[in-house]
């Protein structure tokens, strides 16, 4: 996943640049930076097939033959399976109520152009290739349940955080708002994205692994496509629409007002998804896993985590992690010959 990831920060960077040029570039007819991007995806996909078909699998064991809707609905007499279902159903919703509106957002409320976009995606995606094995540690010590019980509510609120980015444009705070969003949503994402998928094959009885995760790729599936629709036949609904509250101080010296909330267009559909990716944390709860802790336990590990993370990017640190290593080696090098040395009988070489 990580590397995966690395790879896509190199290419959205190229191709948003590549967007901007030829777009800016009145030679070109409308929408020709997209085919080439379009026609270049498709180019790699290709070899992604080709490469596919040459990797060797073993054969698997002759097995009784069951009808592929007769396992998947097999999967949904599995009651803590059926829990888990309702979690990612929920959660995926949420998530895709919300997720399309994100670059429209930036784009039009916000008014930047598609290379800081990109730039915004890209945080996001090194945020997310940096946590990836932090979470994997965690999940390993614990849970994948616990792990999921820290990122999702972290990825909620920052998608609630998105509506104070605006009050009702632009302020001063908003770059530094969407920066901080931006990293926490790619550390909550990677955490949300490698524990789901865990939990999903730890749950699975062993042999029926292929009918479980069918079951969370149809489910998940589903709502990624039923959330964006249901968005966009109310898109226009809320285009007028509009919440405010405002603080309002009058004085002999002094009249002024504070802008302390604004909802408008988009940011509804940010607090939608809040709220039902609420209910899918409350879902959550229900979820048996062996080894899941309190959520304290885990934040507790994932400061710590981070902290020394940080330290090996300072100064200092890292500077002492490059001198520490070669020290540690040489030294356990120098005591694995020695006792070599000391175990080879009298007359031996």
């Amino acid at each position: 996943m990580s590397l995966s990831l690395a790879l896509g920060i190199v290419l959205s960077l190229a191709a948003g640049t590549l967007i901007d040029l030829i777009e800016k570039n009145t030679a070109f007819p409308p929408g020709t930076a997209y085919s080439f991007i379009f026609l270049g995806g498709f180019v790699a996909g290709l070899f992604g097939i080709w490469y596919m078909s040459r990797i060797p699998e073993p054969l698997m064991k002759k097995v009784t033959k069951v009808p592929a809707l007769d396992q998947i609905r097999s999967s949904f007499h599995d009651e803590n399976f059926s829990r888990l279902i309702a979690f990612l159903g929920a959660w995926n919703f949420a998530v895709n109520l919300a997720a399309p509106f994100f670059t429209v957002y930036l784009l039009i409320m916000l008014d930047f152009d598609i290379t800081v976009v990109i730039i915004f995606a890209i945080l996001s995606q090194i945020s997310s290739v940096l946590s990836y094995g932090m979470w994997g540690r965690i999940a390993d010590r614990y849970s994948n349940k616990s792990v999921l019980r820290v990122a999702g509510p972290l990825f909620m609120i920052c998608i609630l955080g998105w509506t104070f980015t605006t009050l009702p444009t632009r302020h001063l705070l908003t770059i530094p708002l969407l920066m901080s969003y931006t990293i926490l949503m790619g550390v909550s994402t990677a955490g949300v994205t490698l524990a789901s998928a865990n939990i999903g094959l730890k749950l699975a009885p062993h042999g029926g692994a292929t009918a479980y995760l069918a079951t969370i790729n149809i489910t998940n599936s589903l709502a990624a496509g039923i959330a964006p629709v249901i968005g966009g036949m109310f898109v226009d609904t809320f285009k007028a629409t509009e919440l405010s509250l405002t603080l309002n101080w009058k004085s002999p010296g002094a009249v002024f007002a504070i802008q302390t909330l604004d909802f408008q267009y988009w940011d509804f559909f940010f607090v939608f998804a809040f709220l039902i990716g609420i209910y899918s944390i409350h879902r959550l709860a229900y979820i048996k896993e062996a080894g899941e802790v309190e959520d304290r336990i885990v934040v507790h590990e994932l400061i710590a985590q981070v902290s020394r993370e940080m330290r090996n990017l300072s100064t200092a640190g890292g500077l002492r992690y490059m001198l520490r290593f070669p020290v540690l080696k040489s030294s356990r090098t120098a005591k694995a010959e020695k006792d070599a040395g000391d175990n080879e009988r009298p007359g031996e070489k």
